[in-house]
């Protein structure tokens, strides 16, 4: 028979007794509704179990002993309405000490005899931890189990007790110069002298269905914590989620390494958990660990290479409301579930985008902006697609949710096409923000891969052979890739008008590295080997029509073997960026014969005065040819 009135209330001198369902509190009278509404709910209880909390202040009042069990009866009796009629009801009682063994027989043994129950009390403090947990670990201490006839047996540190706590280190110590410490989260890792730390890893916020390891101290290392987690099974390293507490350890830069060490993605809090309303959030901190300001991703994934994702949220801007693991919609929207318009603000990595609901599941551009630990960016609409309607009045209610912090750091990054009245609409949406409002440029469509032209090369028939080497040249139909060597040697006309050596690169095996060049480059090179030439040997003017064999004895060699390229279907224009391929070895075969030909043209034309003669310009190699043809 309960102790509790029909209002599940009972009262022992200065202490109230108030039941909750399967958890049962004692407080004081008269702070009963504050102490009440601290503990009411805190920690869940399972089918079968009862739960007894107290306030701090009732264990040291008057009457705390009958009060007790007035509670422990109630609380039994709620749990043999849920219970496995197979397995006795199961009694966990949060005062501190109740199952320290004595002298004579400890407390909870004597609840477990009295009320026919399995009873758990702590060895010694316990607390209520953030995250639903009743955590009695503190100084090695442990939940005690008791039995009706049993001595008591050690049963964890934490109630629930998650499914991942037993591999764990049940007790403090050092893994090479790291000191280690068991605390509610799951572990904390520091550098010997960190007590600070270790003392703040103390609050972080449990996590049911994984394990935290709370680290932080400027000296620590990423191989270090790398050791650390490597002595754990893989399905609880895999799960464990890092809780950096200073920005050293919380910069991407150390995390990828870590990553990097590690071998896979490492999850990790942007900063030191708290709860605030029922939900977990995160914050920024300062060289001295002070909290800064709260971005809206709580949690993200690290890649070796740099590449992160948000996994976890914080706390949705005022006005707005959870719309799933990462997205929050405007608390105001008539709808129960959104619908495929409306506007939704998905978080990524930067800050969030505003975006239809209907994209909120599609990886974007703004899910590849970068963290950034002193900006918010805020992202309206989808690259080449039109501005959707009511991203004008979702950014200003976003912006009207931001703190004073958030709103110190936010940029706003328009990504969707935005015509002059969209513009003017997101300008005003963002009121004395409007300066931080910036448009983009975005490409209209994905590049896709250019098909590669093919190129002829056109000389003016001085000669018979002339015409007739220009026609097999015009022959080369088929594409293949220009070398960078032969283009660096078209580039260095002085080392051939000197009658330097030949390009090496000309004499080079074809399995040489090749690379694509974009024709406006090649011809750009040719023509300014061609005007150098003519413009600074003596003062000779350029060779006029007809005269190609005094223009190449005027020029040299190099304004000789250098011809204007053109495409299939006329000049290539010197501005265009379209990428082609030539083939090089067909042309170095097809003009290996060049130097014969132009000084059979030059016996047939007379030079133009002030030509220079064969004699002091030697003919050029067919390595000489080919670079310039390139």
């Amino acid at each position: 028979m309960s102790d509790l009135d029909e209002s599940g209330t009972a009262r022992v001198r200065d202490l109230v007794v108030r039941a909750h369902g399967s958890t049962v509190l004692v407080v004081r009278r008269s702070a009963a509704d504050e102490e009440s509404a601290a503990l009411a709910g805190a920690v869940p209880v399972g089918p079968g179990e009862g739960l007894v909390l107290t306030s701090p202040a009732a264990v040291q009042a008057g009457g705390f002993r009958t009060a007790l069990r007035k509670a422990c009866r109630a609380a039994v009796a709620a749990a043999e309405r849920t219970r496995n009629p197979a397995e006795p009801p199961r009694l966990w009682v949060a005062v501190p000490s109740l199952g320290e063994r004595g002298r004579g027989r400890p407390q909870g043994q004597k609840l477990a005899r009295e009320l026919g129950a399995e009873v758990h009390a702590p060895s010694g403090p316990v607390r209520i931890v953030a995250g639903g947990c009743a955590y009695a670990g503190d100084e090695d201490h442990r939940w005690i189990r008791f039995t009706a006839d049993g001595p008591g047996e050690a049963h964890g540190t934490r109630f629930p007790r998650p499914e991942w706590e037993d591999r764990l280190p049940r007790g403090s110590g050092y893994d090479g110069t790291l000191h280690l410490r068991p605390v509610p989260a799951g572990l904390a890792a520091a550098l010997d002298g960190a007590e600070p730390v270790l003392e703040l890893a103390r609050w972080i916020p449990v996590a049911p269905a994984r394990p935290r390891l709370v680290i932080g101290g400027r000296g620590l290392l990423p191989h270090q914590v790398a050791a650390l987690l490597r002595r754990f099974p893989e399905p609880v390293r895999l799960r464990m989620q890092l809780v950096p507490l200073d920005q050293w350890t919380a910069s991407g830069g150390w995390l990828a390494e870590l990553s990097r060490t590690l071998g896979h993605e490492v999850v990790s809090t942007i900063g030191p958990l708290q709860q605030l309303g029922g939900l977990e959030a995160a914050h920024l901190v300062d060289a001295i660990g002070a909290p800064t300001w709260r971005p809206f991703a709580a949690a993200l994934r690290h890649g070796a290479d740099g590449r992160i994702a948000a996994v976890q949220a914080n706390l949705a801007p005022r006005g707005w409301m959870p719309a799933g693991p990462l997205a929050y919609r405007w608390s105001g929207s008539p709808e129960v579930q959104p619908t495929p318009h409306e506007i939704i603000a998905k978080v990524v990595p930067a800050g969030l985008a505003l975006v239809p609901a209907s994209k909120v599941a599609s990886s974007t551009s703004a899910d590849r902006l970068s963290f950034e630990t002193d900006r918010l960016t805020i992202t309206v609409g989808v690259p080449c697609t039109p501005m959707p309607e009511g991203a004008a009045l979702a950014l200003h209610r976003v912006l009207g949710g931001l703190d004073r912090e958030q709103l110190a750091r936010v940029r706003i990054l328009v990504l969707g096409v935005a015509d002059r009245a969209a513009r003017s609409a997101l300008l005003s949406a963002a009121g004395e923000l409007r300066g931080r409002v910036a448009f983009p440029k975005v490409l209209s469509a994905p590049l896709r891969e250019e098909e590669h032209a093919t190129l002829r090369v056109h000389r003016q028939a001085t000669a018979p052979a002339e015409a007739e080497r220009t026609q097999r040249v015009e022959r080369v139909e088929r594409t293949q890739v220009v070398r960078a060597a032969d283009v660096a040697a078209a580039e260095k006309p002085d080392a051939l008008r000197t009658g330097g050596a030949p390009a090496q690169a000309a004499s080079a095996p074809a399995a040489e590295e090749t690379t694509v060049v974009r024709a406006a480059d090649v011809a750009a090179a040719a023509g300014a080997s061609t005007e150098q030439e003519a413009g600074t040997n003596n003062g000779a003017a350029p060779a006029k029509s007809g005269s190609t064999a005094a223009a190449a004895t005027a020029a040299g060699p190099s304004a000789a073997g250098a011809p204007p390229i053109t495409m299939s279907g006329g000049p290539v224009p010197t501005t265009s960026a379209e990428t082609v391929r030539v083939d090089v070895s067909t042309l170095r075969a097809a003009m290996t014969a060049e130097p014969e030909h132009e000084a059979t043209a030059e016996a047939a034309a007379p030079a133009e005065p002030g030509a220079a003669t064969a004699a002091e310009h030697p003919p050029a190699t067919s390595g000489d040819s080919t670079a310039q043809a390139s």
